[in-house]
C-alpha cells in the first residue's frame, strides 16, 4: 500500500558514519506498515529493558533485521518476545529466575552492522547468549548491503573489509550490478570471515554465540 512508508521516510532512524549504520531512536511511538511500532528508551524495538542485567537473569542478544525487528506487528507479536514468553512460560531454565532476549533488530541491517554492534554495542548489555541471524538469499542480502556501505563511503575499522574493498578496484560511484559481480566471488569468503568474528568477539564476553536461521516467506533459494 501506498501508505507503507519505511522507517527512513518516518524518521525513525539515526545515522551513523561507521558500519553500525543505522540506530532506532529511542521512545519511538509511530505506524509502521499497518501496526504500532514502539521503542524503548536505549532505542529498541523492544520492551522496557535496562542497560545493566539484572541479577538472576539469563540474557541473550538477538541481532538481526527486519523480521527480528518485527516491521508490521505489534511489541507483544515479535517473535522475540513471544519466545521470550514461552521460554518464561515453561520455564526451561530453572537456575534462573526469569530469561531475557533483548532485541537489537533493525529493518535493512545484516551482517556488517551484526559486526559493528558486536563489537560496539552489545557488550554494554552484557549477554551470556548472542543469536546472530540470516535469512533466505542470504548471499544477496549481503552483498547488497555490502554495496549501500562501499558508496556511502562508511568510515570501516576492520583492516579485512578495507583490504576487500581495495581489491575490488571500484569507484564510489559504481552501480550495484557491476559491484556484485565483482563481489560475488569472494561473498562466501566475506561471511565466513564475519560470522567468525562475532563467534570470537561473543566468546572474548564470557557469552555464547548462537547462528541462526530465519527463512524468510518469499520462497527465495538459500545454498546449503
Amino acid at each position: 500500500p501506498d501508505d507503507w512508508l519505511n522507517l527512513n521516510n518516518l524518521g525513525g532512524l539515526i545515522r551513523t558514519n561507521d558500519l553500525v549504520t543505522q540506530k532506532l531512536k529511542p521512545n519511538l511511538n509511530i505506524q509502521l506498515k499497518g501496526a504500532n511500532f514502539r521503542t524503548n528508551s536505549l532505542g529498541l524495538r523492544d520492551r522496557p529493558v535496562e542497560l545493566h542485567r539484572p541479577e538472576n537473569t539469563l540474557r541473550m542478544a538477538l541481532l538481526g533485521g527486519s523480521i527480528e525487528m518485527g516491521t508490521g506487528v505489534e511489541t507483544d507479536q515479535t517473535y522475540e518476545n513471544l519466545v521470550e514468553d514461552e521460554i518464561n512460560k515453561e520455564n526451561l531454565f530453572s537456575e534462573f529466575e526469569k530469561v531475557e532476549i533483548v532485541n537489537f533488530g533493525i529493518a535493512r541491517t545484516h551482517l556488517p552492522q551484526h559486526i559493528a554492534r558486536i563489537d560496539k554495542i552489545v557488550p554494554d548489555f552484557n549477554p551470556q547468549v548472542v543469536i546472530f541471524t540470516a535469512h533466505s538469499d542470504e548471499a544477496r542480502r549481503v552483498m547488497s548491503n555490502l554495496y549501500r556501505v562501499y558508496v556511502d563511503s562508511l568510515e570501516i575499522d576492520y583492516d579485512y573489509l578495507n583490504t576487500l574493498f581495495a581489491e575490488l578496484n571500484l569507484p564510489r560511484t559504481v552501480d550495484e550490478a557491476t559491484f556484485v559481480r565483482a563481489l560475488k566471488p569472494r561473498i562466501n569468503e566475506f561471511i565466513g570471515w564475519g560470522l567468525n568474528h562475532i563467534k570470537e568477539k561473543t566468546e572474548s564476553m564470557g557469552a555464547v554465540p548462537v547462528w541462526m536461521f530465519v527463512p524468510a516467506l518469499d520462497e527465495k533459494p538459500t545454498p546449503e
